[in-house]
């Protein structure tokens, strides 16, 4: 008796699998996440009212200022002055040797020089209009790390990263995705602000200005320009995105949002104020110098030959003679190519890193 066995040799059907989402999908998740988080409302309100009473306070200190009032507060300065000059001289209690350099009588040079301290209020020049738009910039810029931040670490926070790439696994699109929806939003905001902050100063500057014969009073007091201010307001708008893209990238390497705001603030307001006090000629490789010389067009100062020294001890080198010379355009190429290294660095880690 034999016996005989078959085999089954129907092919089985492959186990479906669902298809990668496309692109454009994954896009309009990153948008509806970003814009539907209560940090962006918040934050940008809170920034907003920053400005509001920024500009409040500007509103109630100054006033118009015309001729007529520079003409009156060197009047008061003069009669102020020499009243003091004639008590001073006087007074028993000091020595007539001493009365010369004790006893101060200005110049009308110098009375037309210091009669600003007889202003009782002063007018919104220039120089407090970019004071209020640099103060705007500066919230918005921030608002962009701390809101880039928030996006970068939610997920490892919440422990959802895993589901997201379960989703779409190309780890890099995501990357991409939302950093660019992380700098997109940060550029948003700081426009916002920029806006507001010029429509705020336009508007004082038109309530508390300067008069046509009070222009250039002062060491060169000029009226409100609507064209400057929206240029400076402009140049805000690459470094909020810099900001973003490099707070998204501490909070997707730390895989925490404290740990990249708290590394971001640091470093700027700890490690580079050390920095500029022990090595001066270093100053010009820092964040806060360039991002000053991107958006005043451009920076220079003298390095003297003798080394400089701070407390007890010399600087850490001697400063070469000559002049140091920050263009805008090498400040911006500067701070563009720091944020790249910080980006290419957290998108290796997250390519190579296992998702907890």
């Amino acid at each position: 008796m034999s016996t005989s066995t078959s085999t089954d040799t129907t092919p089985t059907e492959p186990i479906p699998t669902a298809p990668a989402p496309r692109l454009g999908s994954l896009v309009r998740s990153e948008v509806r996440r970003a814009t539907s988080r209560r940090a962006l409302v918040w934050m940008t309100a809170l920034a907003s009212l920053a400005v509001l009473g920024v500009a409040a306070i500007m509103w109630f200190t100054t006033a118009a200022i015309d001729a007529a009032d520079l003409s009156e507060a060197t009047d008061r300065f003069r009669a102020e002055q020499q009243q003091f000059y004639e008590q001073c001289m006087a007074d028993p209690a000091i020595p007539e040797a001493e009365k010369a350099t004790a006893c101060w009588q200005p110049s009308e040079q110098e009375i037309a020089d210091n009669a600003i301290w007889a202003l009782p209020k002063r007018p919104f020049d220039q120089g407090a209009f970019e004071g209020l738009l640099t103060f705007a910039g500066g919230v918005g810029v921030l608002v962009a790390i701390m809101l880039a931040a928030s996006a970068g670490g939610a997920d490892w926070g919440a422990r959802t990263m895993g589901l997201l790439l379960s989703w779409e696994p190309r780890r890099l699109r995501v990357f991409l995705v939302r950093l660019v929806v992380a700098m997109v939003l940060g550029t948003l905001v700081i426009a916002w602000l920029g806006l507001l902050a010029v429509g705020l100063g336009v508007a004082i500057g038109s309530a508390h200005g300067l008069a046509a014969d009070a222009v250039g009073a002062f060491g060169g007091w000029q009226p409100v320009s609507a064209s400057d201010g929206t240029q400076l307001a402009v140049r805000w708008l690459p470094l909020a995105a810099l900001a973003a893209a490099g707070g998204y990238a501490l909070a997707m390497l730390t895989r925490s949002t404290g740990w990249a705001i708290g590394a971001a603030i640091g470093f700027v307001a700890i490690v580079e104020s050390i920095v500029q006090n022990l090595w001066t000629w270093g100053s010009q490789w820092l964040i806060q110098t360039n991002i000053a010389a991107w958006l005043s067009g451009g920076i220079q100062w003298r390095v003297e030959a003798n080394p400089v020294t701070y407390g007890s001890g010399p600087v850490l080198d001697e400063l070469p003679p000559g002049t140091i010379v920050i263009t805008d355009t090498r400040a911006i190429a500067w701070l563009s190519g720091l944020v790249l290294v910080g980006v290419l660095v957290s998108v290796l880690g997250f390519l190579r890193r296992d998702v907890e």
